[in-house]
């Protein structure tokens, strides 16, 4: 709901600026204008679409009572996406990594490079999927969980992990495995990315490709962020 608001704030403006109100009044002009408008924003193809796609569904909302033109959006054909693949995270990191962080970010640190789990999984852990007595975890992944074919992934709790979980008090082991994370995640997960990249900023890893991101005038392209250690772990 927080993009959909975002999205939708950003085409009120560009059709505020051209004097339109109401969705009767948008039409193919507009719905260029913005579509450019989009494209000289320096955002990448796949943002772009989402914010086209939103569109397109918002003219299917009004009900039955309220018909609306044809929608100027919907001939827009999607952009060509160029997908980049987080980088591996060099092994002599890890350990830096690990050692420079601290409180629930360690944790999460931790729990990222042991089990390879995305970031929303990670944070999102609780305390049933996880046996204490066999030391196993038990994940259904958010990404596949809807679908028939879904499979639980079974992991092992490892040391590193096991250090974090035996400091908490048996009474509180329930719900979420750490609540700070669960609440960033669900309200804001920037607030938990800014803090993995200021960690990793600080051990020495270029968040950002060469000539891209801040002070270089062109849109930032992150190669090393948590989902790097989804591939360190799978190497």
């Amino acid at each position: 709901l927080r993009q959909y608001k975002g999205q939708y704030k950003r085409f009120r403006l560009c059709a505020e600026r051209e004097k339109l109100h109401y969705l009767d009044d948008i039409d193919k002009r507009l719905a260029k204008i913005y579509f450019h408008d989009l494209k000289k924003a320096n955002i990448s193809a796949n943002t772009i679409n989402k914010h086209i796609g939103f569109l397109k569904l918002l003219y299917k909302t009004p009900g039955p009572d309220y018909k609306v033109k044809a929608n100027p959006f919907e001939t827009f054909r999607k952009l060509r996406e160029n997908h980049r693949s987080k980088q591996e995270i060099p092994e002599e990191y890890i350990a830096k990594i690990i050692n420079m962080s601290e409180g629930d970010i360690k944790y999460l640190l931790t729990l990222g490079v042991e089990t390879g789990l995305r970031l929303g999984d990670c944070c999102l852990l609780r305390w049933e999927n996880l046996d204490m007595s066999t030391q196993w975890m038990t994940v259904r992944p958010r990404k596949t969980r809807h679908r028939n074919n879904s499979v639980p992934i079974h992991l092992v709790i490892t040391e590193p992990i096991l250090q974090f979980l035996v400091e908490v008090d048996p009474e509180d082991r329930h719900g979420y495995v750490s609540k700070g994370l669960a609440e960033d995640y669900q309200v804001n997960n920037t607030r938990i990315t800014n803090r993995i990249r200021k960690v990793f900023t600080k051990v020495g890893l270029e968040i950002y490709e060469p000539g891209t991101g801040p002070g270089t005038g062109k849109r930032a392209v992150v190669q090393y962020g948590f989902h790097s250690l989804r591939h360190t772990f799978i190497t």
